[in-house]
């Protein structure tokens, strides 16, 4: 089922960031939405993930029936974590403190080991409060995996325990070990992040939301502050491990949508009394 946004609005204090904003999002296709800073594409995704409320409006679809807004967002690394220790294979790996508003919402890694168990309101280390979104979002997937502006990654853990600590159990360390390839980090894959560089940072938080179980794909401008060569390799990377995934990214370079071999939405400065269908 496609996802649909109906009459969508968010203001901060006096300022109109969307009005009336809808667009409609296949099932299982890439789409791409472009504008200038400020237009109101980082809002959206934000929405769409339940980690900021509309003012008014409505986001409805998508596969599964989560009518109450369950939400499951992979992609952020919380402030601490126990027992992570530097072995992949599974070391137990425990939320301790996550940013944000969690009196009201329940956060839990998904992908750890030792962890099976499912709470009402699954957001893997995503900032703010997430026990919201009941009014705008209706069946939208549980399963959620972002790329935000910001890496989001845990600097004192090597690359490979970042990886796995938003995978599946299920995922093994050859499984993460080509996708590390397909990025050309497979010889980092040990290394602490906070040794790599920015472009380096920016493809562990890609492969991140990549090998994480998801039925939503949301990507905050992934690509930038990649060379030329290296986007096209990640975009290819991406473009192959999101067909059949509902995939929505937000840029506002005109160069990086042709390559997502993705359909386009381009969004106004203010947006204001946008439809659109892709």
């Amino acid at each position: 089922m496609e996802i649909r946004v109906i009459n969508l609005n968010k203001a901060f204090g006096s300022h109109a960031v969307l009005k009336d904003i809808n667009m409609v999002f296949p099932d299982g296709k890439r789409t791409v939405i472009m504008g200038d800073s400020g237009c109101g594409k980082t809002t959206l995704l934000r929405i769409l993930m339940g980690l900021e409320t509309s003012d008014s409006g409505e986001i409805v679809g998508a596969p599964g029936n989560v009518a109450s807004a369950q939400y499951e967002v992979v992609g952020a690394a919380p402030n601490n974590a126990a027992g992570a220790a530097d072995n992949f294979e599974r070391a137990q790996h425990e939320v301790v403190s996550a940013p944000g508003n969690v009196a009201s919402a329940q956060y839990e890694v998904v992908g750890a080991a030792g962890n099976a168990a499912r709470t009402q309101h699954d957001v893997v280390g995503a900032p703010g409060n997430a026990a919201h979104t009941q009014r705008e979002a209706t069946c939208m997937p549980k399963h959620i995996s972002a790329v935000f502006q910001e890496d989001r990654l845990m600097e004192d853990f090597s690359v490979i325990s970042n990886i796995a600590f938003a995978a599946e159990k299920s995922v093994t360390t050859k499984v993460i070990l080509r996708h590390l390839d397909e990025v050309d980090l497979r010889d980092s894959a040990w290394q602490c992040v906070r040794e790599l560089s920015g472009g380096m940072k920016r493809r562990v938080a890609i492969v991140r939301a990549i090998v994480a179980k998801k039925e939503l794909l949301l990507l905050d401008e992934p690509l930038k502050g990649l060379d030329e060569q290296t986007r096209e390799r990640v975009a290819a990377y991406i473009r192959r491990h999101s067909d059949g995934v509902t995939t929505i990214m937000v840029t506002h370079d005109i160069d990086e949508a042709p390559i997502m071999d993705a359909a386009v939405i381009r969004m106004n400065k203010p947006a204001k009394s946008v439809t659109m269908r892709v």
